[in-house]
């Protein structure tokens, strides 16, 4: 990733002429406020939003995919992606990291939500049990390209997915990771094998 740098977001970038201008399409009103009558207002506005959001992203893409953690978030953006391309006669690709079959672990993936929202909805789904790199050189990977190695215990899973991904030729991933990870994740760091393998600076940094 050396000389490609990330744009700051909710900016575009304009090159033209062998010039470049990057422009700010939105901008946070802090003090803007919705008051509504009731609660459930307030529901339908987000349930409103959200549909939005995710059907907007789907729309004239061929090989749409999401990201199932088989977590509230994660299945909420699966599931609504996965009714859009349904009435539109499109395929929707989902993609779940899960353990290797008997594999002995003291953790456990959400392999049992996965496979309800699969029986749910109408979705074709490819399940990730790999790493394409050793742990320790994922988050040594993570920590160069985010800055810091972020809470999210699957993140060191990503890359085995986006690469299945890439090769389904998906051209649009959507993702809920990580947002209700707090609420249902059965994950704990996986420091094991960082432990085993003595790379004691990474674990301090």
């Amino acid at each position: 990733f050396v000389y490609i740098y990330r744009l700051i977001p909710w900016h575009y970038l304009h090159y033209r002429n062998n010039k470049t201008e990057i422009h700010s399409y939105w901008q946070l009103d802090a003090e803007k406020r919705i008051i509504l009558k009731n609660e459930n207002e307030y529901t339908d506005l987000l349930r409103e939003k959200l549909i939005e959001a995710v059907n907007m992203r789907c729309r004239s893409i061929e090989r749409p995919g999401s990201e199932l953690s088989g977590g509230l978030d994660s299945s909420t953006v699966t599931g609504i992606a996965a009714r859009y391309c349904n009435e539109n006669h499109t395929a929707l690709h989902a993609y779940s990291n899960v353990f290797p079959q008997g594999t002995e672990m003291e953790i456990q993936d959400e392999r049992e939500f996965i496979q309800k929202m699969e029986g749910f909805t109408p979705l074709t789904l490819h399940t990730i049990d790999h790493l394409s790199h050793t742990i320790p050189e994922l988050l040594q990977f993570i920590i160069g390209f985010q800055g810091c190695y972020i809470q999210q215990n699957f993140s060191v899973l990503c890359d085995a997915l986006y690469q299945a991904a890439g090769r389904d030729h998906v051209q649009v991933l959507l993702s809920g990771f990580g947002g209700d990870e707090m609420v249902s994740a059965r994950t704990s760091v996986q420091w094991n094998e960082m432990i085993q393998n003595s790379e004691w600076s990474l674990i301090r940094d």
